[in-house]
């Protein structure tokens, strides 16, 4: 009779464990909300943009003055891009809470992963939305700093 040797995964940590589950709800979350291209995620990433640009835009159109300081671009970029990245963070965090509450009846996946999950990723879409901003505002010959 041949002895058949079945090479078992090494047993994971309970770190990596919990990395791994992180690590999936952010690929799903990133999949169901961006669709499967990067295009999906760079315009939710440009979203913030937008709306700071619009404002500059119409601030400029209408020759209002900056509310504070002379560089209408640079008031709204400081102001308008925190206020907005936070905004998005807080609501969509909301919404995954109740689009992803069935998730939670697999042992592994816990509310808090749920959240903190779609915080990393709203984190890193705020933060490459800033860099989009910034990079704009150095072009245009405005000194960000």
């Amino acid at each position: 009779m041949m002895n058949l040797e079945i090479n078992e995964a090494p047993p994971r940590s309970g770190l990596e464990s919990y990395l791994h589950v992180l690590h999936a709800l952010m690929l799903r979350d990133m999949r169901t909300r961006f669709g499967a291209s990067i295009w999906g995620y760079g315009v939710v990433v440009l979203w913030p943009c937008v709306h700071v640009f619009a404002l500059i835009s119409i601030y400029t159109f209408q020759k209002i003055p900056a509310p504070l300081g002379d560089n209408r671009a640079l008031f709204f970029a400081t102001g308008a891009v925190p206020v907005l990245v936070f905004q998005y963070i807080s609501r969509e965090v909301m919404k995954s809470v109740m689009m992803n509450r069935p998730l939670t009846y697999y042992p592994q996946v816990k509310l808090f992963d749920l959240v903190f999950s779609r915080i990393l990723v709203e984190i890193v879409t705020g933060f490459l939305a800033l860099l989009v901003v910034t990079s704009v505002l150095l072009v245009i010959g405005t000194n960000p700093v």
